[in-house]
């Protein structure tokens, strides 16, 4: 058969001694063989395991003197291998009573896997042994699973009891270690994979993962902001980059990608481990318990890493490299426990030290309080025997104080009278400098005006005026509201009006740069000034130009809503004083367009007091659109008032829509 051609051929050739770290790089291809003997008078059987090559083809000869051959390696799919047990694959031998049986094996790589983390050389076990040695690997890595799980939903768990984020951090690390432990046991390959070709990946990704969560969570706890500023902002940076090593590995440079984040993780293991220290030192509550958590998992490191390098044998004091790491990683999350827990705790006892601190003071103050209230009535009783000879004269004293409060009374209502009658007059004349009716019919046909005062006058306004072919619609927010907003508003309009009018600019960005030239002019250092929309219509043009002051109009087109673009700067003096930028709206017809004040989106009201908020004005206008102006605001008033209820209007309002 080809089998036995191949067997002889190789058999025929002269075999050469190979240690695993002197297999040739890149694509190879090598045969191995070795003869058993059973000496024993019965039927022996054997099992025999390896990880270390891609492609593995077991030759076993048959009683019909032909080879029976068995597949295997990290890149062989496991339904065709006959044992995978995580990243390993195992053939199994049977060996006749008193005979010796040659076998022979042909591996293969494409390239050499430097780093090996769950190494497993070509390992001989017998049938009692290989069973020893699964029950051991399951028993480590179900005990393992089940109690980090069981720690991490616990501390979970008291994230949202605590709200403390040293808890979440924990949480994370538990659950990237629990992934990169699985990783490194071959369970998510054998699980989730087809062959284990990407094993040693799933280890470098999640063990870098696993170093941020770790990081983040030393931070955290050691509280290196404070107590050490100057490693804290190495490690910030440290995170920001930790990940660029992993980009190497898709382009098989793992060994480098290993190397750079190996240093890294060693200097940085090795600050935490002196700052933990340094805290032992202070008293710092559960330092001890996180130095020891630590070393723990430094050990069980150490001692994985030399059985990898061949340093320590493979299977060291009867566990193999995995069982370290997960023995060193168990116990470290348990102390972490211990450690966050003993830290809570210690945290909650001050808070209720203080907080017993300051039910003392207020028991004293309480005290002092009493005591200064019964001196107080003493002297009040005395003051009133004092005074009980004097109430006639009193009397007499109180009857023309009643007539002078009448007569001041009367005085105080005609003044109110008085100021109401000049706050109304204000009203009418400001009411003059609004958008007439006639020229907002004239440009704008379709269109609703929901224009609310706070206290009579307003901040807000809605002004426009034509200029040639121009036809110019601004509505704004001056600074405040009543009385000192109505004057921004005559102000802000003046200015407005000045630049088109005498000025003759056309553009709105620089309309609202020229109001903002005039108003930090006239206010001398002040930051009054307006937030808002200015828009130019011109003649038999479907574009619009607009430039906005922070205010940011909705543009509803087919029923979907934009929110249009706004600079973030005031009409006024402000943080930035650039130029305001010009922005144009291509209109098409059934468009709807529609600008604000913050007076609506900041009412408070509803079960709860809050704010009515931007979203909600910008999802009630979207429901309302497809109806007539009138029907809109209608619908903008109704809500506004069912919202407000008792509560006291905060500003003025102000809504426009334009329906084209």
């Amino acid at each position: 058969t080809d089998s036995i051609r191949i067997i002889a051929k190789a058999n025929e050739s002269e075999f050469t001694t190979y240690s695993w770290d002197s297999v040739p790089k890149g694509k190879s291809v090598l045969w191995l063989r070795f003869t058993l003997k059973n000496e024993d008078n019965y039927e022996e059987k054997l099992y025999l395991g390896n990880n270390q090559f891609e492609y593995i083809e077991f030759y076993e000869l048959n009683e019909e003197s032909s080879f029976k051959i068995k597949l295997g390696g990290t890149h062989c799919d496991h339904n065709l291998s006959e044992i995978v047990m995580g990243a390993n694959t195992w053939f199994s031998m049977t060996l006749p009573p008193g005979q010796t049986v040659t076998y022979y094996i042909r591996v293969s790589n494409n390239q050499k896997i430097k780093y090996q983390y769950s190494k497993l050389p070509f390992s001989l076990y017998r049938s009692q042994d290989f069973t020893k040695f699964k029950n051991n690997q399951t028993f480590f890595n179900y005990f393992f699973w089940g109690a980090l799980i069981i720690i991490t939903f616990y501390n979970f768990i008291l994230f949202f009891q605590l709200r403390n984020r040293i808890y979440l951090f924990y949480v994370f690390n538990n659950v990237v270690i629990l992934l990169f432990v699985l990783s490194q046991s071959g369970m998510i390959s054998e699980l989730f994979f087809a062959d284990s070709k990407y094993h040693e990946e799933l280890l470098l990704v999640f063990g870098n993962i696993a170093f941020i969560f770790y990081v983040l969570f030393c931070k955290e706890f050691l509280d290196l902001k404070n107590i050490r500023p100057k490693l804290n902002r190495i490690l910030n940076r440290v995170l920001i980059f930790w990940p660029i090593p992993m980009i190497l590995i898709p382009f098989n440079q793992s060994e480098i990608a290993v190397s750079i984040g190996g240093l890294i993780a060693i200097w940085a293991y090795t600050m935490i481990m002196i700052t933990a220290y340094r805290s032992i030192k202070r008293g710092v509550a559960g330092a001890s318990f996180f130095f020891v958590a630590n070393l723990f998992y430094y050990i069980g490191t150490i001692i994985s890493i030399l059985q990898i390098g061949n340093i320590l044998p493979t299977v060291f004091l009867g566990l193999y490299a995995i069982n370290f790491i997960q023995i060193g990683t168990l116990l470290q999350v348990s102390l972490f426990s211990l450690t966050v827990g003993s830290r809570i705790l210690i945290m909650q006892r001050e808070i209720a030290e203080r907080q017993l601190e300051q039910e003392r003071i207020k028991m004293e103050e309480e005290v002092k309080r009493t005591k200064l209230i019964e001196e107080q009535n003493q002297q009040l009783e005395k003051k009133v025997t004092e005074r009980t000879a004097e109430l006639a004269k009193q009397q007499e004293l109180a009857d023309s104080r009643r007539i002078i409060a009448e007569e001041q009374r009367h005085i105080i209502e005609e003044k109110q009278k008085e100021i109401l009658d000049s706050i109304n007059y204000a009203k009418r004349i400001q009411y003059t400098l609004l958008a007439h009716d006639e020229l907002l019919k004239k440009h704008l046909p379709q269109h609703f005006i929901l224009f609310n005062p706070k206290d009579i006058v307003s901040g807000d306004f809605y002004w426009a005026i034509q200029k040639d072919n121009k036809f110019y619609l601004a509505i704004c927010d001056s600074t405040g509201h009543g009385v000192p907003g109505a004057f921004m508003s005559l102000l802000n309009i003046s200015f407005l009006n000045e630049a088109i009018s005498e000025k003759d600019i056309v553009e709105p960005n620089k309309i609202l740069n020229y109001v903002r030239e005039k108003l930090m002019i006239s206010q001398a250092g002040a930051k009054d000034g307006m937030d808002g929309t200015l828009l130019c219509f011109t003649e038999g043009s479907s574009v619009i130009e607009y430039a906005s002051a922070y205010n940011k109009p909705l543009l509803i087109r087919e029923g979907a809503p934009t929110i249009l673009t706004a600079d973030k700067m005031p009409v006024g003096r402000g943080e930035r004083a650039q130029s305001f930028t010009t922005h144009t709206i291509e209109i098409q017809k059934g468009d709807k367009l529609y600008f604000y004040t913050d007076g609506y989106a900041d009412q408070f009201g509803g079960p709860k007091g809050k704010k009515f908020k931007y979203k909600a004005l910008n999802e009630l206008i979207l429901a309302n659109h497809s109806k007539t102006p009138n029907e809109q605001k209608q619908n903008l008033v109704v809500t506004f008032n069912a919202w407000k209820k008792h509560e006291e209007q905060v500003d003025d309002v102000c809504v426009v829509g334009l329906c084209f």
